[in-house]
């Protein structure tokens, strides 16, 4: 399987996000932060990276750098609470899926 933190589009993250915000955070706040707030920090994070790959600069589409914490808990967000069937069926394609 591809690697889980590049398989997710931003929107799909996004939305994942949102329900399990709306989920979790009965009074729509943590530490202080708006669910609205927290949403747009989290485009914000997702919009603005880029890497260079043979001299040329990409912007990245799909998931997140790996080596950023927020990436892991957002493809885990996707799994749990986003288009898990979706992934299921890409890890039975990839015979991946053990029951």
């Amino acid at each position: 399987m591809d690697d889980l933190t590049t398989i997710f589009s931003h929107e799909q993250t996004m939305a994942a996000l949102k329900y399990f915000l709306v989920e979790h955070l009965p009074d729509h706040r943590l530490d202080g932060l708006i669910i609205d707030i927290i949403l747009e920090l989290v485009h914000l994070v997702l919009k603005n990276q880029f890497f260079v790959y043979n001299n040329e600069l990409y912007q990245q589409i799909h998931g997140g750098a790996s080596g950023l914490p927020l990436t892991m808990f957002l493809a885990f967000i996707n799994v749990f609470y986003g288009q898990h069937r979706d992934v299921v069926k890409v890890l039975k394609e990839k015979n991946e899926f053990f029951c």
